[in-house]
């Protein structure tokens, strides 16, 4: 609670109360026969004057605890087939960075490490002012990355015999619409620092982005698998309609 509010209520009260007194002393026809000694007036100014002290301390002593508190801000930029993460040090006191990982859909964790740039290597001692890049995705870190993300649903999908394939020419639509229904569940960046954790919510529309990317490149592998199963039919086709008009051979 700021000091000067403190104070403020103090002075209300005693107002209050002082003029209650008063109200009582000169309606002597009141009700009311007991009048409270409120005792004398220099004790209660030097009653509030405690009472502001020990909120001014108090105030203090927050404003201090804060300042020596180290403070982190953490920049994404995100935009198509690009991410980018920065966490810049802002307080007094510097912030070491221990770990970084992505938590997916509230049981997943995917350690960032293997994606920090090379400069980036964590233990990290950041001083005021100091920035460290997590992140830097152009296209081809994005698709990779994307990968790493559906790969362990694709697998489970793929043990439980659900795959791109319907088992015939065409497609397992099953198969994507899991990977579109998993692109909507919840994904966190964690940064651990040797004075908390931290939990910072990814931008609106990257994690669906990386499903598409995936889902897309999943249905492209599958077209080009019907397509040449499609050659193959018809050079199998070809090749037995010459074998039928083939005239036998005379003796």
């Amino acid at each position: 609670m700021n000091w000067k509010l403190a104070v403020g209520v103090v002075v209300c009260v005693i107002c209050a109360l002082l003029g209650l007194t008063a109200g009582l002393k000169l309606n002597p026809q009141s009700t009311m026969k007991f009048v409270p000694n409120w005792g004398s007036l220099g004790d209660w100014f030097a009653a509030a004057g405690t009472i502001a002290a020990v909120w001014v301390a108090l105030s203090q002593s927050k404003k201090q605890a804060e300042k020596e508190r180290p403070r982190t801000k953490i920049y994404q930029e995100y935009k198509e087939n690009a991410w980018s993460v920065r966490i810049v040090s802002e307080g007094l006191v510097p912030v070491t960075v221990l770990d970084a990982s992505l938590s997916y859909d509230g049981v997943r964790e995917i350690d960032l490490a293997p994606w920090f740039p090379q400069s980036s290597v964590l233990p990290k001692k950041l001083e005021r002012g100091d920035a460290l890049i997590l992140i830097d995705f152009t296209e081809n870190h994005f698709m990779q990355f994307s990968r790493a993300i559906a790969d362990p649903l694709i697998r489970e999908l793929s043990d439980s015999g659900i795959t791109p394939s319907d088992g015939d020419g065409g497609y397992n639509e099953q198969f994507f619409d899991t990977l579109a229904k998993a692109s909507s569940r919840g994904a966190e960046l964690l940064i651990s620092t040797a004075q908390d954790d931290e939990r910072h919510q990814l931008p609106e529309g990257l994690v669906s982005e990386m499903f598409s990317i995936v889902s897309r490149e999943e249905r492209s592998k599958r077209q080009e698998e019907i397509r040449k199963y499609e050659a193959n039919r018809r050079e199998l086709r070809q090749m037995l309609e010459e074998a039928l008009n083939k005239p036998s051979d005379q003796s």
